[in-house]
């Protein structure tokens, strides 16, 4: 419907005579859409408003999103940092564990250097004479296994009581 026939359904059978008349009658048609409009802009206002503090409020929570995502890449990267060197520590404490048992199972071994190889090559006699030398009392029953050894150098293997 047009603004025409809208207005002669409203004035009916009235034809307004002046001016005035004809004003009177539109202020009357329009102010209920005057009334709606201020409803409309007060809601709209309104909107305006919420839509405002609910936009500060998602930037608010995007900056914080990205601070936190910083920190956990941070944390992510200290992390990796800290198992790669448990892992360094763990292989040191192994390695040191192993020392430290070969060293405890060698604990009762002697290592005399520097003795000749002979021809007989029998390390138990040679044991015995190097014990008379040194005036020290040996049985048989004292030394479990004698052998020779290499060495890292490659000279004269050792002899391990």
């Amino acid at each position: 419907m047009d603004a025409f026939a809208v207005l002669s359904k409203a004035l009916g059978d009235k034809t307004p005579s002046s001016n005035k008349e004809l004003t009177k009658v539109l202020i009357e048609m329009f102010s209920p859409i005057m009334a709606a409009m201020t409803e409309v802009k007060a809601s709209v206002s309104s909107f305006e408003e919420s839509l405002k503090f609910h936009s500060q409020g998602f930037n608010e929570f995007r900056s914080e999103l990205k601070t936190v995502r910083q920190e956990l890449s941070e944390v992510k990267k200290r992390s990796l940092e800290d198992e790669r060197e448990r892992h360094q520590l763990v292989k040191q404490l192994r390695r040191k564990e192993i020392v430290d048992l070969k060293q405890y199972s060698r604990r009762t071994n002697l290592e005399p250097k520097r003795v000749p190889i002979t021809e007989k090559k029998d390390l138990g006699q040679t044991l015995h004479k190097v014990a008379t030398c040194l005036s020290v009392p040996l049985s048989d029953h004292d030394v479990h296994v004698v052998h020779r050894v290499p060495t890292k150098g490659g000279g004269l293997p050792n002899i391990i009581v």
